[in-house]
């Protein structure tokens, strides 16, 4: 699994887990999320875009923007007492920045020696109406700045000892993969 996906996964079962509003109704992807007879309010989350900041060699530093949308439909279920379609938008994206902004660290199951992410960052928010469909839905578009270092692949980076024209015997290769068909 690549690490940005365990980051997104690792963030929405979080959500699923505290976010009381939406009662686990958060989705890790932005590909039709929602049901058509979806129950609201609902979240979903994916990466939008995913830069190289500095690069090691042996490894990058990435910076990866991941949204997080919370959707409220009209006459949605929720526990407020006078029903406010603004304040409920509202009071889920709250929720959201309160239970990201307590992640400390999350432990790295995808196998490098890497933490899962260095740092989770809040970068913006918009709010939004759709009521083309009549369906009166309202978003609320939470982003944040995820860095996070990935190891590459070690490749063949030179060749010592070479000192007999092809002469496989003589050639040590830097890498840890095995080469096929040099035996």
């Amino acid at each position: 699994m690549l690490k940005k996906t365990s980051i997104r996964k690792n963030i929405a079962q979080l959500l699923i887990d505290n976010l009381t509003i939406v009662n686990g109704r958060v989705f890790s992807g932005r590909i039709a999320p929602y049901p058509k007879d979806s129950v609201y309010p609902a979240v979903s989350i994916y990466n939008r875009q995913d830069d190289v900041e500095e690069d090691y060699g042996d490894h990058s530093l990435r910076s990866n923007d991941m949204s997080i949308i919370i959707a409220v439909k009209e006459n949605s279920n929720t526990t407020l007492d006078n029903y406010d379609f603004d304040e409920v938008v509202e009071n889920a994206q709250n929720e959201v920045e309160k239970i990201i902004s307590r992640i400390i660290s999350v432990d790295n199951l995808t196998g490098d020696p890497f933490k899962l992410f260095e740092e989770i960052v809040y970068s913006s928010s918009t709010t939004s109406f759709n009521d083309e469909s009549g369906d009166n839905i309202g978003y609320a578009n939470i982003t944040y700045t995820i860095k996070y270092r990935v190891q590459r692949p070690i490749e063949v980076t030179g060749l010592v000892d070479f000192d007999e024209v092809d002469s496989y015997q003589h050639i040590d290769i830097i890498n840890l993969r095995p080469l096929q068909g040099l035996n």
